[in-house]
């Protein structure tokens, strides 16, 4: 159509460069420009049409309508798609992904290090299970992870889905604070309150696999096999607690090294991830 466009385009000029009189002429050529701007308009591309009409010397009212209706009509649909595309990077999970599996192998070393310092020390006679030392635990995983967070901010916080997993890290850290009260007002024992955290860092990874990223099953299940673990053996609930933070916090890191299209995992529980 393009083609046949121009060369009915050019045998007019061709016609009216010879005799500019020629009315059948100036009359096709006219026709020819209101022809393929209504193809044009018809194809969407406003910017096609309007240079058709801008050789008419004076262009039909009702095409004119059409192409502002048509321009209206792209600039909502331009719009739109900022839209969409504001809304699709806030949610996108593969951007910074490779920079939350460093914080992710960071709070590993420190979830799980922290613990097994402490299960030593219990070990060597130079520290005793208490609130007091259990207290002092959670102070210093909570301002360690504060710290990894503020020296990685720049790199973490792209968009509003990674502002929001930041946050999940805290408000259940929270929870486990919670925890720890509750069961301190309790009267229950420390060995059991950090069973029971477990349990709860289980639940809101599971929560988070099923609402965020199925990649996260595996760490959910890291954080169960500490709760049930240490459950059966409250003996040794420390060495378990450092065991499964630092497993499922250093699945969490294999799992986020690379956006999710460039690599799968073997678990496939979960809702289905729409990329």
């Amino acid at each position: 159509m393009d083609r046949l466009f121009t060369e009915c385009r050019f045998a007019f000029e061709q016609a009216l460069s010879i005799w500019p009189e020629n009315r059948s002429a100036r009359a096709g050529r006219l026709a020819a420009l209101e022809t393929m701007a209504a193809i044009e308009i018809d194809r969407r591309d406003a910017s096609a049409a309007s240079r058709h009409l801008e050789d008419h010397p004076s262009p039909p009212p009702e095409l004119s309508s059409d192409l502002e209706a048509l321009e209206a009509d792209l600039q909502r649909e331009a719009e739109e798609n900022r839209k969409n595309e504001a809304i699709r990077r806030s949610v996108d999970l593969d951007l910074a992904s490779p920079q939350r599996a460093k914080m992710s192998f960071f709070l590993g070393l420190l979830f799980g290090g922290v613990p097994f310092i402490n299960h030593a020390l219990i070990e060597a006679g130079i520290a005793t299970m208490s609130f007091p030392a259990y207290f002092t635990q959670f102070a210093v995983i909570f301002t360690g992870a504060a710290l990894v967070v503020f020296f990685m901010r720049e790199r973490l916080l792209k968009n509003a889905i990674n502002a929001r997993i930041i946050t999940s890290i805290f408000v259940i850290l929270i929870g486990a604070l919670i925890v720890r009260v509750v069961g301190f007002f309790l009267g229950l024992s420390p060995a059991g309150c950090i069973a029971m955290e477990n349990a709860l860092f289980s639940f809101a990874m599971f929560m988070m696999a099923v609402s965020l990223d199925r990649r996260l099953w595996p760490a959910g299940l890291a954080f169960l096999a500490g709760a049930i673990g240490g459950s059966i053996q409250l003996e040794s609930i420390l060495f378990w607690d450092g065991a499964s933070n630092a497993a499922a916090l250093w699945l969490i890191a294999l799992a986020w090294r690379k956006p999710r299209g460039e690599h799968t995992l073997p678990f496939t529980l979960g809702a289905r991830d729409d990329h």
